[in-house]
């Protein structure tokens, strides 16, 4: 081909695919064209103003140099990848003024979580974003944060299909202004429609045998943060919403099925939520005083149709009508919470430990709950207070 001229006459042509490949840096779209001619013997490139793809799919892939997902003339934002382990190499910033994120899937069939992964060990620096817009997503596949995730609005970690997400001690994930609540991290169960990997795929092929559940040792969702969420306005720190509203899927899921594991403090503002799951185990890990901190009307932990396992001592700081643990059909360990109210010290406004909401099976309540009326107000502070069905209180209620 040493005498052949490629001519570029549309956009999107596929220029090279790559499967099973030794890891690969990327240095910039120069570099690449120089290989790929190299591999390919062509003599020339003839772009003509138009863009091309290349697929790289089943290796190992370092990002070396800054990239600007705005620029159509940047190569990189022309490859479309699948199974590919990404890494953002120690500063290199990946950026955006018009909300752009980066995001992989797996590949048909694949049900290995750890083959498409994105290992942020840079900057992701996202503006120009709406509530939508994500930093890093994944479907199917692994998130770990080493570094800095931010993003003027939207969710800096997505996963769903049997994802894995960590915000390592390093890790931060900044939300300067979000139009709705930002979300530090969000786990899905999946998306609108079932996919042929990844849980989904071990789901439908449940739903098609009339088989079980799903065993609990395979995780929908896998949450663990260890470093720092920081959003400003309303916020959501962790969300893990383990349902699905394609048919079948929820009959074949349960709780045990998807895991948060919180061992970092989280503090928001007003109308602020600290974690929020569904249908999943919630793990809690503190120092016992001011582990989740929130504003007026906020709550720390909201759990439905779950389990709230405190692992050490956990504490709570909340504000104006604020509430420590909200939980709907969601059972508790044993263990010690603390919460500390700070809000305002006026009529009809009070704080409440803990809120046991019941619509289906008897709820017990295993936890010691002490309450701490900061400025004394007179209205006091509720210890527990517990909606519809029955309910039985095996812990101690302190002020």
């Amino acid at each position: 081909m040493g005498n052949v001229t490629i001519n570029l006459l549309s956009d999107d042509v596929v220029l090279r695919t790559v499967d099973n490949h030794a890891p690969e840096t990327w240095t910039g779209g120069a570099n690449f064209e120089t290989n790929v001619k190299n591999i390919m013997k062509y003599s020339a490139l003839n772009k003509n103003g138009h863009t091309y793809k290349a697929y790289y799919t089943n290796g190992k892939f370092k990002i070396a140099v800054n990239i600007n997902r705005d620029d159509a003339t940047d190569i990189f934002n022309g490859i479309v990848m699948g199974n590919e382990e990404v890494t953002i190499d120690n500063g290199i910033s990946i950026t955006s003024n018009t909300g752009k994120g980066l995001a992989q899937a797996a590949l048909k069939n694949t049900v290995d979580n750890s083959k498409t992964a994105y290992i942020n060990n840079g900057t992701v620096n996202i503006t120009g974003a709406n509530s939508g817009s994500i930093g890093l997503k994944v479907d199917h596949g692994t998130i770990e944060n080493n570094s800095l995730v931010s993003m003027n609005d939207g969710i800096g970690l997505y996963g769903s299909s049997g994802s894995k997400i960590s915000n390592n001690a390093n890790g931060k994930i900044s939300i300067s202004s979000p139009s709705q609540h930002g979300i530090g991290i969000a786990g899905f169960l999946t998306g609108t429609a079932a996919q042929e990997y990844g849980t989904d795929k071990l789901i439908s092929n449940l739903i098609a045998t009339s088989g079980g559940n799903l065993p609990n040792t395979i995780k929908t969702i896998d949450i663990t943060n260890d470093g720092e969420i920081e959003i400003s306005g309303k916020a959501v720190g962790i969300y893990a919403d383990n349902t699905s509203t394609i048919a079948g899927f929820n009959n074949h899921v349960t709780k045990e099925n998807a895991v948060v594991n919180n061992n970092a403090s989280l503090s928001f503002g007003d109308d602020s939520v600290g974690i929020y799951a569904k249908k999943a185990i919630v793990n809690l890990r503190g120092t016992g005083t001011n582990d989740i901190s929130v504003g007026k009307n906020g709550i720390g932990v909201a759990a439905e149709d779950s389990t709230v396992n405190l692992l050490t001592d956990y504490g709570f700081q909340i504000k104006d009508n604020g509430v420590g643990l909200y939980a709907k059909n969601t059972d508790t360990s044993t263990g010690t919470m603390n919460v500390k109210y700070t809000g305002a010290n006026a009529a009809g406004v009070v704080g409440t430990g803990a809120y046991f909401e019941m619509t289906g099976s008897p709820i017990t309540n295993k936890l010691n709950i002490n309450v701490e009326n900061v400025p004394n107000a007179t209205e006091g502070m509720i210890g527990i207070y517990t909606k519809n069905g029955n309910f039985t209180n095996e812990g101690n209620v302190n002020n």
